[in-house]
């Protein structure tokens, strides 16, 4: 992240499961509707692109298709928010913070 080049977050899961818990600063991109937004969230295709949801299921499916749709650098963030959230990292709930809890 420190190293000045670009890169795109998105959090694939659908909104309302969003809402309840995610990672500061991704953006919506359900996996539903991921091959309609995409030119529009990640306009060049060779910007560096994480797919989050909660445990690698759907950012999975999503890399596949933006992979086979010609976007060059995506990955997806390891473990997903579950894995985020249990090292102790706070996730975004709304308008408000959900702590993580550090043991």
């Amino acid at each position: 992240l420190e190293d000045g080049d670009d890169i795109a977050v998105l959090d694939v899961r659908p909104k309302a499961e969003r809402a309840v818990g995610h990672i500061p600063y991704t953006v919506s991109a359900p996996l539903e509707r991921v091959e309609e937004v995409i030119e529009r969230l990640v306009p060049n295709r060779g910007t560096r692109t994480v797919l989050v949801d909660a445990d690698e299921t759907r950012a999975h499916l999503a890399a596949a298709t933006l992979v086979r749709q010609g976007w060059l650098n995506v990955s997806v963030l390891t473990g997903g928010t579950d894995a985020w959230f249990a090292e102790g990292f706070a996730l975004v709930g709304g308008n408000q913070q959900v702590e993580a809890l550090v043991h």
